[in-house]
Formats: structure tokens, sequence, C-alpha cells
């Protein structure tokens, strides 16, 4: 069985780090041999792997559509949201 969470607009723009993420990972700040040494450190490759679509998604709610009205993941998708957006905030 798998547990979801869904969250409203409001939600998201409360919990949901997105612009953070957008800002650092399409920054020059993003390219620095210091933040590569510490995602190696702090990421494991299947958190790499998901972090892509994350970044896709930060930059599409970011910059092009807004957040939507409401979106639905698991426990572990907002769990990498949150440690990127702590990992970012380094940067």
């Amino acid at each position: 069985m798998k547990f979801y969470i869904e969250m409203n607009a409001d939600e998201i723009k409360t919990k949901i780090p997105y612009a953070l993420i957008c800002e650092t990972r399409d920054g020059a700040r993003w390219d620095t041999g210091r933040r590569k040494r510490e995602w190696d450190k702090m990421f494991t490759e299947k958190e790499k792997a998901a972090a892509t679509k994350i970044f896709r998604q930060a930059r599409n709610w970011y910059l092009y559509k807004g957040v939507p009205d409401c979106v639905v993941m698991t426990p572990a998708t907002l769990m990498l949201w949150e440690k990127l957006g702590m990992f970012c905030a380094l940067f």
C-alpha cells in the first residue's frame, strides 16, 4: 500500500521551495566545484535521478505555468523537495 500527500496551491507555495530550487539550479553557483562535491556527498544516485524531474518541475512552476491548483506526491518525493531546498539554501 502506498500513501500519497495531496497539496493545494497555497500549501505548495508555503511548503515547497520551488523558487529557491529553480534559481539555484539555473544560477552560476550550480557549476562550482564546491557544489558538485557537496551534491555527491549528500545525495544518492536514486535521489539524483529523481531530482532531475524536480528541477524541471520547479522551473516550470516558477517561470512558466505557475503553481497548479492541486498536486499529489509520495512522502518520499516531498522529503526530496525539502532536502533539495535545504541543499540549495547553502549555495
